[in-house]
């Protein structure tokens, strides 16, 4: 008995199973097995050894995954540098050893693009962006910077707060 021509491997009675001669390359619609997704990543059908659709993969992973000869580990994010998700040229992507440097780099973007300098911050209260040495800084034990903010900010936060639970604790005090 010969087998199906879409490369499942399975016995057919003619060229193909029922609905076997739709599959990846065979289709009339196939297009080169790229998906776009309108405002979303791209991706790239992956085949088999038998020549059919194994998965979908996103298209920026897949290349960047050419031009280093390997597989990218789990945590690895591949960004975008002119922040447009369809441009998947080599020169548009940067390899994040994980999502924390991805992280990063987004935040120096919004940074250089909002004042010009990106080492400088945003003020968690104000949301206007200054050098370190003006602001409070606070870290994690690794070191990492998590929040900045101006003392002035602060402060101006502190003694809101103060005074709303003073009203509150009054109010709760009269009752």
């Amino acid at each position: 008995m010969p087998l199906c021509e879409c490369g499942c491997g399975l016995v057919a009675r003619s060229r193909f199973l029922p609905g076997h001669n739709l599959r990846g390359a065979c289709n009339y619609q196939w297009k080169g097995g790229r998906v776009e997704r309108s405002g979303d990543y791209s991706y790239v059908a992956t085949m088999s050894a038998e020549g059919t659709v194994a998965k979908y993969r996103l298209e920026h992973v897949v290349i960047a995954e050419r031009v280093l000869g390997k597989t990218l580990p789990t945590a690895v994010v591949v960004h975008h540098f002119n922040g447009n998700k369809q441009d998947n040229k080599n020169s548009n992507l940067v390899i994040c050893q994980n999502e924390a440097y991805h992280q990063i780099l987004h935040r120096r973007t919004r940074a250089f693009y909002a004042c010009g300098n990106a080492n400088w911050m945003r003020c968690v209260y104000c949301y206007q962006h200054d050098d370190l040495l003006n602001m409070i800084v606070l870290t994690r034990k690794n070191g990492r910077h998590i929040r900045a903010m101006h003392r002035k900010c602060r402060n101006a936060y502190d003694r809101e707060l103060y005074s709303r639970q003073k009203t509150h604790r009054t109010e709760h005090a009269a009752r």
